[in-house]
């Protein structure tokens, strides 16, 4: 019988897979970019923006109370007649085959999978800005009461937030997106889940 390499952190009562996104170097000295558009977070070439988005990244790792994978970024052309900017559908499918791997991991080891594990989706340039994160956490997946929490946002004070650089979503709420989910979207992966949540595919909330 196959061991089950893909088992959550206990954070209060709920189990939960962390994931980060981290701009791929050798990519970025390719596009002069890092995954999302342009160079951000330093100075300097593409290169080295994305040298220091991997030290916050791994910055940001130690201080979470889960285990937390590594996910190198993907590029993605545009679909054909639906042109996407820069790097758009890299992103979604970042986020989308992180999301897929989670679904699949839970159909495969279907024992010790439930509906209500959480992943915690991050991007490279995500920081931690509380001092007591595993309290915050804990509290905060202990009375998870919708499919998707933003842990972090931009815009969106009287809508729905954009940006996913951190949210958890359910292990329900992956299998529904990874169903829903279009990767020839027009348009950037927070334009779609807006589109998503609309339809009612997934509930959302930030604290």
């Amino acid at each position: 019988m196959e061991t089950n390499p893909y088992v959550g952190t206990k954070v209060g009562n709920a189990t939960v897979f962390g994931a980060i996104i981290m701009t791929d170097p050798m990519v970025a000295e390719v596009l002069g970019r890092d995954f999302h558009k342009v160079p951000q977070g330093v100075n300097g070439s593409a290169t080295q923006n994305a040298q220091w988005r991997i030290q916050n990244a791994r910055a940001t790792i130690r201080e979470l109370p889960f285990h937390t994978d590594e996910w190198y970024s993907l590029h993605a052309p545009s679909c054909p007649n639906r042109p996407m900017k820069g790097n758009d559908r890299g992103v979604a499918f970042s986020h989308y085959q992180i999301w897929n791997d989670f679904v699949k991991q839970g159909e495969k080891f279907s024992k010790d999978a439930h509906d209500t594990d959480i992943l915690v989706m991050l991007e490279d340039d995500a920081v931690v800005t509380i001092s007591d994160v595993k309290e915050v956490l804990e509290r905060e997946f202990s009375s998870m009461t919708t499919d998707h929490v933003f842990l972090g946002w931009c815009y969106g004070r009287r809508f729905m937030p954009m940006c996913t650089h951190a949210y958890a979503i359910t292990r329900a709420a992956a299998t529904r997106l990874v169903k829903e989910f279009d990767i020839c979207y027009p348009q950037a992966i927070d334009a779609q889940l807006k589109h998503l949540a609309d339809k009612k595919v997934f509930t959302w909330r930030k604290p």
